[in-house]
C-alpha cells in the first residue's frame, strides 16, 4: 500500500509528543531508544522512526559507543531551540561516566512507575544552584558540591537518591553520608536512598550511617528489583529465624 504525500508530511512534521521526548531527553542529557521506548510506553519502532527523523532533522544527535550496546541520543542546540528546554545541551558523551548515567536513567523510570512522585535530574539540580551572573569559577565551585543522582518529589518530601555500583572508600563515604544527614537535618530531604549493585555495597551504606543521628533516614536497595536491603544485624536474624523453622527435632522420633 502506498502512503500519500500528506501522510509522509506527517510523519516528518514535529509534534507535542515529539516537544515532550525531546524536553525529557535532554533533562536526562542522553537516553537510548529503548528508554524512551519505556518511559513513554511507546513501540521501539516507533520510537526508532521518531528519533530517525529528529536525527535527519538535526534535532538530535546519535553514536554507538559500546560494542553490542545501543546506541546514545542526546540534543542538539536546534533540539533545545525546538523544544524550548530551560537546560543547554550537554557538550559530548563523557565514557567514564556513561554506563553509571545510562543506567540512573533507567533506575529514575523504574522509580517513577513503582513510587510515582517526580524525577529531578542531577542536571537540573545544578542548574538551578547555578546563576548566569557566576562567573567560571563560582559556578565550578557548585557543580563539586554533594549532589544526589537524582530527587524523587513525593507527597510526603523529597528523596535523595543515589546509585552505587561499585565500593567507594570508607572516609569518602563516610563524609557523603555526614553532608546528606546535614541536609535531612535541614529539612532539605526527608530520606536517602542508596540504590546498589549488590546487598554487601548497601549494608555497608547503612552500617556507615547508622553512625549519624539521622540513621533511620538512610535506606538502600538492590538495583535489580527495587527489593530494600536490611542492616547486617537484621540480616543475620532473619537468617536465625530461618535455619531455626527448618531445624528438627530429634528427640521426637
Amino acid at each position: 500500500m502506498r502512503r500519500t504525500k500528506n501522510e509522509g508530511k506527517e510523519k516528518c512534521m514535529i509534534t507535542d509528543r515529539d516537544i515532550e521526548l525531546m524536553r525529557w531527553i535532554n533533562r536526562q542529557g542522553m537516553v537510548t531508544a529503548y528508554q524512551v521506548a519505556e518511559k513513554f510506553e511507546i513501540g521501539i519502532k516507533k520510537v526508532h522512526m521518531r528519533l530517525g527523523m529528529m536525527k535527519a532533522k538535526k534535532l538530535v544527535n546519535h553514536q554507538k559507543i559500546l560494542f553490542g550496546q545501543p546506541g546514545v541520543y542526546w540534543l542538539t542546540r536546534d533540539g533545545v531551540s525546538v523544544c524550548e528546554s530551560d537546560l543547554k545541551p550537554i557538550k559530548g558523551l563523557t565514557i567514564s561516566t556513561l554506563q553509571h548515567d545510562l543506567q540512573v536513567v533507567s533506575l529514575a523510570i523504574k522509580l517513577e512507575q513503582q513510587y510515582g512522585g517526580k524525577w529531578v535530574t542531577a542536571r537540573e539540580i545544578v542548574a538551578k544552584q547555578t546563576s548566569r551572573t557566576m562567573n567560571a569559577l563560582q559556578q565550578l565551585k557548585v557543580i563539586k558540591q554533594c549532589y544526589p543522582d537524582g530527587i524523587l518529589e513525593t507527597p510526603n518530601g523529597r528523596i535523595a537518591v543515589e546509585l552505587e555500583l561499585t565500593q567507594k572508600a570508607a572516609s569518602r563515604i563516610r563524609k557523603i553520608i555526614n553532608e546528606y544527614a546535614h541536609l535531612v537535618i535541614s529539612g532539605q530531604y526527608v530520606e536517602v536512598w542508596y540504590v546498589c549493585r549488590n546487598w554487601q555495597i548497601g549494608e555497608h551504606m547503612l552500617l556507615t550511617a547508622s553512625t549519624t543521628a539521622m540513621a533511620g533516614k538512610f535506606r538502600a536497595f538492590l538495583k535489580e528489583d527495587l527489593s530494600e536491603i536490611q542492616g547486617t544485624s537484621m540480616r543475620e536474624s532473619a537468617a536465625k529465624k530461618q535455619r531455626a523453622q527448618t531445624e528438627f527435632d530429634f528427640t521426637k522420633f
